[in-house]
């Protein structure tokens, strides 16, 4: 009955009529069945069994995707969620080794900065060290491994690879690697190294070489010519009172550019109470250097070789490294007697006014500050260029103090240019059974001349490893997914020779291996175990580089990136004096004022557009 309006209300007839059966229910919990419960069980008790099992129930007709979840109920030691992390690490660019110092949110590389204590990088990156977190996470990576057969492709998986390259690799052996080629890009890891000549002593006829599009080989050439053996120079800009560029880009695309930026910015602070430095850039791009440059002359690049003979003719005169024929000097005259019989005309007849002017000044600065001067030339001039710059160097008494030189760590290697024309040439004859690619994309990068793709396609068997799916890939065997620098572990050298290491700072996200994994899996004949990246390799090669306690050294270089004191001792190497003989053998022809076409390095490239990967791939659409 209501308190308000007096009504009553039922809820059944039985209620209405007051039957003894509702009256029996109304002194029950449950209505029915209810005395079929067991004793001792309670109404929350029984909601708690009902509700699992409508649960379970549910969850049998469901299905969804198996993840694997690292669930913080337990949290890891040293960690606090949401709270970053840093680990010193590396990655290789061009051969040349970069520290590295990276940032983790929950075990997720997000952001790369130079690592402050590397004597290299000293904290400083460039756009390639930035963009290698973009490659780790950029979607367009390889995932799968291919395989070409017949003109048709197929998806496999590792094991079916792993399986084919047991068998092959056996036989090869047996057959002492005859027929086994290796083409990789340029490295300075020590356990490549290692593990390349482990390969070489179990295949002796095998054939390994290195080729990048934009190589150092000339610098190599010039050292080889200039001091009777293959040296690798270092710059020291902080004691560089004078700088000067010959078509070289010292504070952009250099394998040191980060140093020389800081270095070359120290003194660039008239407040600062140390000496005030001068950047002189004779080049023929528009190239960083050139752009803070305080004098900058534009010229062909076929016309630096006369302007380093003319600079040179110049520096030697004014050191009085020649006598002067006493007829000019009467007359007015002080140029170098044997410069006119060196050069096909002139300078006056090779030279623009403004560009003598430009030369002579360079060389005045040049001499009176001998000792603190310096330069260079780029990579892109000829052997016999880079030897002038080295012979006028050590005239200047810079050699030691502004320029220093170490000993190529692989001297013996064919050049990049010679290297590929050597495999070319060998693919086109049939003396290639295996060729296995570790990196790289020759058939889109190699002098057109070389004709790299028909050629590759008269390899039995070739193997290609890369992030991408690019040119080369197309054309192979098989395709093999490449890991990132950041999921593997790995080893590097940095140009003057710092030893660094290279540690997973995320579980692989595709399917990639490295190229240490390949070499040591056709070495021992197993594949990788599964979760292991390579530590085992890495740590071999560290323990036969420190005298110190291994554990001990392990653990601090792995905390510092790099090992302290690995870097390589500088030699004194005096300049062969066969040098002037083989520099007069060469023709020095007067510029050519025509068209002229220079490729050079840059952020540009980087990598192609997806566009035009895609293009390549034959699945981008055009417009009709």
């Amino acid at each position: 009955m209501s308190r308000d309006t007096g009504t009553t209300y039922w809820r059944s007839l039985n209620e209405l009529q007051g039957t003894p059966q509702f009256e029996e229910m109304l002194h029950r919990e449950f209505p029915e069945a209810a005395s079929e419960l067991p004793d001792g069980i309670s109404r929350r008790r029984w909601l708690q069994l009902m509700g699992a099992s409508l649960v379970l129930g549910g969850v049998g007709g469901c299905r969804w995707e198996a993840e694997q979840f690292a669930p913080f109920a337990v949290r890891p030691s040293n960690r606090t969620p949401g709270v970053p992390q840093r680990f010193a690490t590396s990655h290789e660019v061009g051969g040349s080794g970069r520290g590295l110092l990276v940032t983790c949110y929950d075990g997720r590389p997000t952001k790369v900065e130079g690592n402050p204590d590397h004597p290299l990088s000293e904290g400083g990156t460039d756009v390639f060290d930035q963009a290698a977190i973009l490659n780790l996470y950029d979607p367009d990576r390889s995932d799968s491994v291919i395989e070409q057969s017949a003109g048709q492709r197929f998806t496999r998986d590792w094991s079916d690879f792993d399986r084919f390259a047991s068998r092959h690799f056996a036989a090869l052996k047996r057959g002492n690697g005859k027929g086994l080629f290796l083409l990789s890009e340029a490295t300075s890891s020590p356990t490549y190294q290692r593990l390349l000549e482990e390969l070489q002593k179990n295949h002796p006829e095998a054939v390994c070489l290195e080729y990048e599009s934009f190589s150092r080989d000339h610098e190599r050439s010039g050292a080889q010519l200039a001091f009777g053996r293959v040296l690798r120079p270092h710059y020291d800009f902080d004691r560089a009172r004078v700088v000067a560029c010959l078509d070289a880009d010292p504070l952009g695309m250099h394998p040191a550019a980060t140093r020389h930026v800081r270095d070359w910015a120290a003194h660039r602070d008239p407040d600062s109470g140390s000496f005030f430095n001068r950047v002189y850039s004779v080049e023929s791009e528009l190239s960083v250097t050139g752009a803070q440059a305080d004098h900058r002359l534009p010229m062909q690049s076929s016309s630096i070789r006369l302007i380093t003979a003319i600079l040179e003719a110049l520096i030697s005169q004014q050191l009085g490294d020649f006598p002067r024929e006493t007829s000019r000097s009467e007359s007015g005259d002080n140029s170098d007697p044997r410069l006119a019989s060196r050069l096909p005309l002139s300078p006056e007849e090779i030279l623009a006014p403004g560009q003598l002017r430009f030369v002579e000044a360079l060389a005045d600065d040049l001499v009176q500050t001998r000792g603190g001067s310096l330069l260079m030339a780029g990579p892109a001039q000829p052997a016999d260029v880079h030897a002038r710059v080295h012979r006028i160097n050590d005239w200047l008494e810079n050699s030691g103090t502004t320029v220093r030189y170490t000993a190529e760590p692989v001297a013996g290697r064919l050049s990049h240019r010679a290297a590929i024309d050597f495999l070319s040439a060998e693919l086109r004859e049939g003396n290639v059974d295996t060729l296995i690619m570790l990196g790289g994309n020759p058939v889109y990068d190699a002098p057109v001349e070389v004709q790299f793709g028909d050629a590759l396609q008269k390899a039995k068997t070739s193997i290609h490893l890369s992030a991408y799916r690019d040119e080369t890939s197309d054309l192979c065997t098989w395709h093999l997914p490449r890991a990132h620098a950041f999921e593997v572990w790995g080893d590097t050298r940095s140009s003057e020779g710092t030893y660094s290491i290279s540690q997973p700072l995320i579980e692989p996200l595709l399917t990639g291996r490295s190229g240490l994994q390949l070499l040591a899996a056709f070495n021992t004949g197993n594949p990788p175990a599964s979760g292991d990246l390579g530590k085992r390799f890495i740590q071999e090669t560290f323990y036969s580089l420190t005298p110190e306690p291994p554990e001990r050294a392990w653990d601090t270089t792995l905390h510092d990136g790099f090992l302290a004191g690995s870097a390589c001792e500088p030699v004194n190497v005096p300049v062969v004096s066969s040098l002037q003989s083989t520099l007069d053998a060469i023709s020095l022809t007067p510029p050519q004022r025509s068209l002229e076409v220079v490729f050079f390095s840059g952020p540009g490239c980087l990598r192609r557009t997806l566009f035009e990967q895609r293009l390549a791939a034959g699945t981008a659409r055009t417009a009709q």
